[in-house]
């Protein structure tokens, strides 16, 4: 029960951070000396949300293995994520 509840608040916050990217991006891009494309924001908002939806879902079923997969897969995505922000800052 208590992995449900992390997993579903894991899967908020996701979504919450891909509605930040996508509605700043144009602020997170601002902050760049260098000329950083739209289409790099909006590809993470994307794939936040998915992550996002898919972390519901996987809270649905309740199994360990699905659970720690999607942390692992949300982990590395957020890694890419600010390793790829910082190379274009």
């Amino acid at each position: 029960m208590l992995i449900q509840i992390l997993i579903i608040a894991v899967a908020l916050i996701s979504i919450f951070i891909g509605i930040y990217i996508k509605k700043s991006s144009a602020v997170l891009s601002s902050l760049s000396q260098k000329d950083i494309p739209a289409d790099f924001f909006q590809r993470y908002s994307q794939l936040f949300f998915i992550l996002g939806g898919a972390g519901i879902v996987i809270a649905l079923f309740n199994k360990f293995y699905f659970s720690l997969g999607y942390i692992v897969i949300l982990l590395t995505v957020s890694a890419v994520f600010g390793l790829a922000l910082s190379k274009k800052i």
